[in-house]
């Protein structure tokens, strides 16, 4: 009777830590991957389950590189392979959307471990990044064109002060020139005079 009441408590005991890890996993809201060694997908959260277009219980079973676009399956299957020595490693993966178009993750594998140190399978978590991309795009294009629009300013206001230079140096040779042009007639009558002097 005891053994059977200590059962009932570690059974009470581990339904409660399972609704709470999954409770945890659902809430989290980036896409959370747990794959065998082959990666085949053994559990998912809603947020990747979202992304992709399909049910959790679909995606349990299926190989991951299925969802991922073929260019970019090389690139996982080297990050899965890289994240065997234990130390998480990054890569940026697109999937396919279940609106047609592809995500990019920023995609973390991190090796999955038994108590006994023994590896059996991998831990992917991911966050979309095509939005930031898109925007850190906008902004490079717009920096581009501020850049050209201060570099005009730059060329117009230089210009500008050549235009100022010249008319200055225009004025300032124009002075002697009206003054010796205004009076040569008056120097004329001067020698005038002092030829019929002598």
């Amino acid at each position: 009777l005891r053994n059977e009441a200590d059962l009932e408590r570690k059974n009470a005991e581990l339904e409660e830590a399972q609704a709470f890890i999954s409770s945890v996993f659902a809430s989290v809201s980036e896409a959370l991957i747990v794959c065998d060694e082959k990666l085949v997908v053994r559990q998912v959260n809603q947020a990747f389950a979202k992304l992709v277009g399909a049910a959790e219980a679909a995606c349990v079973g299926a190989r991951l590189d299925g969802f991922v676009v073929e260019e970019d399956r090389a690139r996982l299957a080297a990050l899965h392979a890289a994240s065997r020595g234990g130390t998480p490693k990054e890569a940026e993966i697109r999937f396919a959307c279940a609106s047609g178009e592809a995500e990019t993750l920023s995609l973390r594998a991190s090796a999955q471990f038994t108590a006994d140190r023994r590896r059996v399978g991998c831990v992917f978590t991911g966050r979309p990044i095509s939005e930031l991309k898109r925007a850190y795009q906008a902004l490079h294009e717009a920096h581009v064109e501020l850049q050209q629009a201060q570099d005009r300013i730059v060329e117009q206001e230089k210009m500008a002060s050549l235009g100022r230079l010249v008319a200055g140096v225009a004025h300032e040779l124009n002075n002697p020139i009206s003054f010796v042009y205004a009076n040569i007639h008056t120097l004329k009558r001067y020698m005038k005079g002092l030829v019929g002097y002598l």
